[in-house]
This record gives structure tokens, C-alpha cells and sequence, in this order.
């Protein structure tokens, strides 16, 4: 079940950048989670040391930290995890074609 979690998280940016199939894409997306498995466990991590950083490390400001969250810290992680999707991009053949 872990490496279904892991090959998840390629989908949408593998269906954003290339044009696959469905079925291309799940299996693309699994294999991409195994061949890239440091971007793919940075990528799994940063979303937990921001929640770590932000609400256990100073538990004082717990309110600044959910208007942070609200408003900020999810877009911030998504474009942090951009940049290592493009690093795991990187193994994969270049006949798959961006778009």
C-alpha cells in the first residue's frame, strides 16, 4: 500500500506535463516513484517538517500558524514540491514528450 501512496502523488503533475493514457500514467507514476525514490521521499517529508516547523516546534503561536496554513503554507509546499518533481522528471525517457 506505501507504494501506491508513493507512485499517487506523480498523477497529476505526470498528466499535466505529458500526454499518457490512464493506464500509461499509473504505471509511469509507480515507476517513477521507484526510480526516483530520494525526490520521492523528499517529497513525502517536506509536507510533515512543515507541519513540524509550524504547529510542534512553537505551539504558542498555533493560531498564526493555522492563518499561515490557511492562506500560505499549502500553496508554498506545492511550488517547493514542484522543484522535485522536476528533478524525479529528470529519469524519465525523453521519447515520453513534454507538452
Amino acid at each position: 500500500m506505501g507504494r501506491a501512496r508513493e507512485g499517487a502523488q506523480y498523477l497529476f503533475p505526470l498528466q499535466a506535463r505529458y500526454e499518457l493514457g490512464v493506464k500509461a500514467t499509473l504505471k509511469t507514476a509507480w515507476l517513477l516513484s521507484a526510480a526516483a525514490f530520494p525526490w520521492t521521499l523528499a517529497a513525502l517529508l517536506l509536507p510533515g517538517a512543515a507541519f513540524y516547523i509550524s504547529f510542534l516546534m512553537n505551539p504558542n503561536a498555533f493560531n498564526i500558524m493555522l492563518y499561515l496554513w490557511a492562506f500560505l503554507m499549502i500553496a508554498v509546499i506545492a511550488y517547493l514540491k514542484s522543484f522535485l518533481f522536476r528533478k524525479a522528471f529528470q529519469k524519465l525517457p525523453p521519447e515520453l514528450g513534454d507538452r
